[in-house]
């Protein structure tokens, strides 16, 4: 698709609507993009407008915010929100993606850590599930490290389980082969 057909595709009253509730989370918001038909398509196509060039930086954050607050969801929902629920599907990673190709990283962090605080989705920012207690970008590389060392951890017990299985069962066989071949002699002698 070329570009001037991914401007067409996106209503521009979406992305209005997503600016202002990136810029204010106001509930009268939220419930106007709840009420516009095919949204959900919209969000979903934002990745490919975004890559576009058509959006200033500011206005890719302040649309990342407002997909952030639009994803209210497990159990974090305030009472007066509509409830979009993208879970694992969410656009945001891919969101910031494109927004990190043209953004100071310090406001790439910036923008993550806000993510990281605001986001009712687990799959916010990363595209992966992080629990709800990581709030910052440290948080994040600390929990990342801890489960790494986990994993390798599990995976050397399993490995070292795996060994002490394999020597039991050559132990096993090995007195199999013996009592075998014992009750063959046992019984030549009979």
């Amino acid at each position: 698709m070329n570009i001037m057909s991914e401007k067409d595709n996106m209503d521009p009253e979406v992305l209005s609507l997503l600016k202002e509730l990136g810029a204010t989370d106001r509930s009268d918001t939220r419930k106007k993009l709840a009420e516009i038909s095919k949204v959900r398509e919209y969000i979903f196509d934002l990745p490919s407008y975004f890559s576009s060039g058509w959006l200033s930086l500011d206005e890719q954050e302040l649309i990342i915010r407002g997909v952030c607050y639009l994803e209210y969801g497990n159990g974090r929902v305030p009472p007066d929100a509509c409830n979009f629920q993208f879970g694992s599907t969410t656009v945001i990673p891919k969101l910031l993606e494109h927004f990190k190709k043209g953004a100071e990283l310090d406001r790439t962090d910036d923008l993550t850590n806000w993510l990281l605080t605001q986001r009712a989705n687990t799959y916010i920012p990363f595209g992966k599930e992080v629990p709800f207690g990581i709030n910052t970008l440290e948080d994040y590389y600390t929990y990342e490290e801890k489960r790494k060392e986990k994993q390798r951890q599990k995976l050397e017990h399993d490995q070292e389980i795996s060994r002490v299985a394999k020597k039991r069962r050559a132990e096993i066989s090995r007195q199999h082969v013996e009592r075998s071949l014992l009750n063959k002699l046992r019984r030549k002698h009979d």
